[in-house]
């Protein structure tokens, strides 16, 4: 596989361009794009939630912490569409480092060493991910604290984000399991695996 070069951003993509991208034989944005986009997903709808019930509350409390809520959500869309666009730049990055030569034995322990660390810096990605959306999950997160506040109305909206964003992580999980079975640095694996100790919650 080449290293593909879309002729704009990802997140400039339009949904019909992106998804048409997708399915083609080039091999970025993948599986690691998908997931950081599932958790942009997951946090635009918490958004969408979060401005409908400011829209409406009249609570003199709750707007305080819905507000709060906004910021961070608008914060973390920003940052999840960015991952997105990271995991194809890193992808590019792990093939050419595999297309590099390895006709002496400099050149092997050479092309291993860009591997390794191209590998690692995709791994950073989906790690992200994971962290985000277990950020969402946890029972002190964003989308328990809306729980409460929800109208049946709005209950689908919220189910479908708590969805998501478990997909998101379970998705980031895979990613990264997969990259650290072709690293050796055993340091390395240790200190990745005791990240992956948070379990994401069940549904």
């Amino acid at each position: 596989m080449s290293p593909m070069t879309l002729a704009k951003p990802l997140i400039q993509l339009t949904l019909l361009e992106y998804l048409q991208q997708l399915a083609s034989a080039n091999p970025t944005p993948g599986g690691g794009a998908v997931a950081a986009i599932s958790l942009a997903q997951a946090v635009s709808l918490l958004s969408m939630i979060t401005q409908l019930l400011l829209k409406k509350n009249k609570l003199p409390a709750q707007p305080t912490l819905l507000t709060q809520l906004a910021h961070t959500l608008s914060e973390m869309l920003h940052e999840a569409l960015t991952l997105a666009e990271r995991d194809t730049q890193v992808f590019n990055h792990y093939l050419l480092a595999r297309q590099q030569p390895a006709s002496t034995e400099i050149d092997q322990q050479k092309k291993m060493s860009l591997i390794h660390q191209a590998l690692k810096d995709a791994i950073t990605v989906p790690l992200r991910v994971r962290e985000l959306s277990l950020q969402l999950l946890q029972p002190q997160g964003i989308i328990e604290t809306l729980k409460p506040l929800v109208s049946p109305y709005l209950k689908s909206d919220w189910t479908i984000a708590k969805l998501l964003s478990r997909c998101a992580a379970l998705a980031a999980e895979e990613n990264i399991k997969i990259n650290l079975t072709q690293i050796s640095d055993t340091d390395y694996n240790q200190q990745i695996q005791k990240h992956l100790e948070e379990k994401i919650p069940d549904l």
